[in-house]
């Protein structure tokens, strides 16, 4: 009788159907409580579901269910209540849906007593509490949906026991703690893999490469963290990927290359870097990629996916950019390879070369000599070897102006903050967008170059490359000193609310330099 639109209270009179095997009275509107269809001694069958049903006392009585019972669907009523530990005498259960109802409490451990059981779900209820390891006693069970409750707790490794499991969905629950490397071995799952909107943390293991038929991984909305391992991509047969609102860092894995069947792709909002990998411009079956804001950079390929907006999102990497105007990107220059395109320069930048043969040749020994010296220092100092351009806009927060210490002709000075270094430094961006600037630069490094004193601020390297959309960029990092300048200090300006004083020894080095 399911699918039609019975209403009001079940009939009691079929309490005395005693050779009845079967019952199906779900998608109805019958109201009420359940007589005791659970006693009948031939009923093997019994479902109920969708309908507007409720728990008598808030108990259902499943003690009294017969033993020949194998299919229980109860799904989509108002039971509410804990679930009594006599459901694990129904020996012979092999389906058990309890979803989409208002069950509270824990689930019980007599649970583990349901060898028999192919399909269970508890999904879309108010259970709490840990999930028992008892679970990892049912090894015919094929699906099992616990997700949309308040579970907490860890994931426990006994799950491994569940050895037939295709489909596994712990999904909108609270666990905590990492992603059991068991699970990670259970190599009949193929339907899918649900952990998602929990609050796991650490990394994945590599034995996930071992669910070489599953269809279906997602594990977005933790706070995972590490790099992605590249043996997920042993698992071909991915069809869905969600790895997204996590902390994976590092590139995408080459090995994804091998998942050429993949339709959805969600790496979004992690702390990814690097290039995109230009075998995505193949996968002709990508309906959905989504890279969105992590630390990508480089030019964005042109094929496949990326030829149509509405499948691929890239925003929120700022050093991405593209020759296409569909994605919406900056542009990159057409000169420009698919390459990093951004070149460093460790310490000091090569002196003009004179016309003159020999004495360049005996300035390139100098300057060589002094390189190494000034390299050695910095290294000693700094622990430092190169700035790049991604390096100096970060430290400035993007060149903002509440980082922005003075202006001039030349060019812009910014008080810098590298996450590798002890104390700030000061960042000397030139002004290359007029004619002769750039030669600015290169007079001031011959400056710098020859000239020593103590009282002079320390240089401590340059940045000569190029910025995200491949314009040249030129800077000068120095010893920042946090007082003020030299002019503050001797001439005030009758603005300040204290007159700035210098003593006789406090002038000496001024007088003396």
């Amino acid at each position: 009788m399911e699918g039609n639109h019975f209403g009001g209270p079940l009939p009691v009179s079929l309490v005395h159907a005693s050779n009845l095997q079967a019952l199906e009275l779900r998608d109805n509107a019958f109201t009420g409580v359940v007589p005791s269809y659970w006693s009948l001694p031939s009923l093997t069958q019994l479902d109920l579901g969708a309908n507007n049903l409720e728990t008598d006392q808030y108990r259902i009585p499943f003690g009294n269910l017969s033993s020949n019972l194998q299919q229980l669907f109860l799904t989509e009523n108002n039971f509410s209540g804990s679930i009594p530990s006599e459901i694990g005498n129904l020996g012979n259960l092999t389906v058990l849906q309890l979803e989409g109802n208002r069950f509270s409490g824990r689930i019980p451990e007599t649970l583990g007593n349901l060898g028999r059981l192919f399909v269970f779900s508890l999904a879309n209820n108010i259970l709490s509490g840990r999930i028992p390891e008892s679970i990892g006693n049912l090894e015919s069970l094929s699906e099992l949906y616990l997700q949309e409750n308040n579970l907490s707790g860890s994931i426990p490794p006994g799950i491994k026991g569940c050895k037939n499991l295709v489909m596994l969905n712990l999904s909108h629950n609270v666990l905590q703690g990492s992603i059991p490397p068991e699970i990670l071995s259970i190599s009949s799952l193929s339907k899918g893999l649900d952990l998602s909107y929990n609050k796991l943390t650490g990394s994945i293991s590599s034995n996930i490469g071992r669910l070489i038929n599953l269809g279906f991984l997602d594990i977005s909305n933790n706070h995972l963290s590490g790099v992605i391992p590249h043996t997920l991509g042993d698992c071909i047969l991915l069809e869905s990927i969600h790895l997204e609102v996590n902390f994976f860092y590092g590139s995408i894995p080459l090995s994804f290359s091998s998942l050429r069947g993949i339709t959805k792709m969600d790496l979004s909002q992690n702390n990814l870097s690097g290039e995109i990998p230009n075998f995505l411009e193949t996968f002709s079956s990508l309906q959905l990629l989504n890279l969105s804001f992590n630390n990508l950079d480089g030019v964005v390929p042109t094929g496949g996916p990326f030829s149509n907006s509405s499948r691929v999102f890239l925003e929120g990497n700022k050093m991405l950019c593209t020759r296409d105007p569909i994605l919406q990107l900056p542009h990159c220059m057409s000169t420009i390879s698919n390459r990093k395109r951004t070149s460093y320069i460790i310490l000091i930048a090569v002196p003009l070369v004179s016309a003159v043969t020999i004495l360049a040749a005996f300035a390139a020994i100098i300057l060589l000599k002094k390189r190494f010296r000034k390299k050695k220092l910095v290294q000693k100092s700094l622990g430092l070897k190169k700035f790049s351009y991604s390096d100096v806009a970060k430290a400035t927060n993007e060149f903002s102006l509440d980082n922005l210490v003075g202006a001039g002709r030349f060019g812009f000075v910014y008080i810098g903050i590298f996450k590798f270094l002890a104390h700030p430094v000061a960042v000397k961006v030139f002004k290359l967008d007029q004619l002769g600037e750039p030669k600015n630069f290169f007079t001031e490094c011959e400056v710098l170059r020859s000239t020593r004193h103590r009282n002079l601020i320390r240089v401590f390297t340059l940045c000569s490359c190029s910025d995200q959309v491949g314009n040249e960029f030129k800077a000068l990092i120095f010893e920042y000193m946090g007082n003020g300048n030299l002019e503050i200090w001797l001439h005030s300006n009758g603005l300040s609310e204290t007159k700035r004083m210098l003593s006789l020894v406090e002038n000496r080095p001024f007088i003396r330099g």
